[in-house]
C-alpha cells in the first residue's frame, strides 16, 4: 500500500509518496540548471576568449599595416630629401644650372616629398601606435586612440593621393 510520510520530521514531513517524487524531480531540475549554467559559463568564456583573440589579431594587423606604411613613406621622403640635398650640393659645386633635383620615384601620386604637416602627421601616428593602451582595452582611451590612428592614416593617404590596399576595418570594442 501507500506509505505515509506524515510521521517524518524534516523537509519531507507531511508529504505522501507522490509529493516526495515531485520534490525529488524539482531538486534534480535545479541541479541540472546549476550544472547547465556552470557549463554554459565555461563555454561562454572559451568562446569569448576566441573572439577576443580574433579581434585582437585583426586590430594588430591593421595597426601594423599603418605603422609599416608610415615608416615606408617617411623613409622614402627622407631619401628624396637627402638625394635632393646632395644633388643640389653637386650642382652648386659644378656651377651647373639644370634646375633638376635627383630622386624621382617618390611616395604617392603627388611626387614623393611630404609637406611638413604630412610628415608630422605620420610621425604622430607612429607615436600613437606605440602608445596604444593595450592593458585597458575596455576603456574609452583605447577606442579613442585607435580612432585617432585611423584618422591620421586616412589623412596621410588623402594627402599622398593614394588608395590604401587595406581599408581601415570597423573593428568595434
Amino acid at each position: 500500500g501507500m506509505h505515509d510520510l506524515a510521521g517524518l520530521d524534516g523537509p519531507l514531513a507531511g508529504l505522501d509518496d507522490f509529493d516526495g517524487i515531485l520534490a525529488l524531480e524539482s531538486e534534480w531540475e535545479q541541479e541540472g540548471r546549476r550544472d547547465g549554467a556552470k557549463d554554459g559559463a565555461a563555454k561562454g568564456e572559451r568562446d569569448g576568449r576566441l573572439i577576443g583573440l580574433d579581434k585582437g589579431r585583426e586590430l594588430g594587423m591593421e595597426l601594423g599595416y599603418y605603422a609599416g606604411c608610415a615608416q615606408c613613406w617617411l623613409s622614402a621622403h627622407r631619401k628624396l630629401l637627402a638625394a635632393a640635398s646632395s644633388s643640389a650640393d653637386a650642382a652648386a659645386d659644378a656651377s651647373s644650372d639644370s634646375g633638376h633635383a635627383a630622386g624621382d620615384g617618390g611616395v604617392g601620386k603627388k611626387g614623393g616629398r611630404l609637406s611638413a604637416r604630412a610628415e608630422k602627421n605620420l610621425e604622430a601616428m607612429l607615436t600613437l601606435i606605440g602608445e596604444v593602451p593595450v592593458s585597458r582595452l575596455q576603456d574609452e582611451a583605447f577606442t579613442d586612440c585607435v580612432e585617432r590612428i585611423r584618422g591620421k592614416f586616412k589623412a596621410a593617404v588623402s594627402h599622398l593621393g593614394m588608395t590604401p590596399i587595406l581599408a581601415p576595418s570597423a573593428v568595434s570594442f
